[in-house]
């Protein structure tokens, strides 16, 4: 007999099991589901990304479902921060980031985004899942149910050229899944409308506008 993860509570249950006795889920699916995931990974070959991997501009956030707070502590992965990170939704692509680091990534490159849903049953102050600290004080100080998320991200690394998977625990249940709704519409809206990004760039005039009045002000302390 050997153990196998639930997909939809992560309780370790037997492989022998109907179904899994923590959340009812059928074992056959558990297996046909996991197994399915991970022979379509494998299958993959990279893909050919465009040359500009630029994500764009942040979307306006009139419906509070292109952000999201969660916690990222992998360490297998040194570009993406650690620690409290904001998921953002770009017109291009996705950024994880914090105060001092930044991760993005285009809609070419990600596979898929998912979210993984668990229960815990606490009664501490502090509760710690996978590495994340939550503030769990109630005022009653009873027992009480905390819903954890983990986003899931599976993306082509552009510099290995293989698939790699972020881990972002959060209690924003309701936000990602408006975040996974909004990010399925704007790269539908990519395809459909063909959008490109919009780059900064300064009018030659302009240019040649600030040259003038630096010239004339150094021009000026000179005499």
């Amino acid at each position: 007999m050997a153990l196998i993860n639930c997909i939809e509570c992560g309780k370790q249950i037997s492989d022998k099991a109907i179904s899994c006795p923590n959340c009812g889920v059928p074992v056959a699916k558990l297996e046909s589901v996991s197994v399915d995931t991970q022979e379509n990974i494998e299958s993959l070959t990279f893909p050919n990304l465009p040359a500009d991997l630029d994500i764009g501009e942040q979307l306006l956030d009139w419906g509070v479902n292109t952000y999201f707070k969660g916690n990222h502590y992998e360490t297998n992965n040194i570009d993406i921060p650690t620690g409290e990170v904001l998921v953002v939704l770009y017109t291009q692509g996705i950024q994880i980031g914090n105060s001092t680091k930044r991760f993005r990534i285009h809609y070419s490159q990600i596979i898929s985004l998912e979210k993984k849903f668990k229960q815990e049953v606490v009664g501490t102050d502090i509760l710690m899942i996978d590495g994340n600290t939550f503030n769990n004080r109630s005022e009653s100080g009873n027992n009480k149910i905390i819903n954890i998320v983990t986003f899931v991200i599976k993306y082509w690394d552009i510099t290995t050229k293989s698939v790699k998977t972020v881990l972002i625990n959060s209690l924003e249940n309701d936000k990602i899944e408006l975040f996974i709704n909004r990010y399925e519409k704007e790269k539908n809206l990519d395809k459909t409308e063909n959008r490109v990004v919009e780059k900064n760039t300064t009018p030659a005039w302009a240019i040649i506008c600030i040259i003038v009045i630096i010239v004339s002000v150094l021009s000026l302390f000179i005499l």
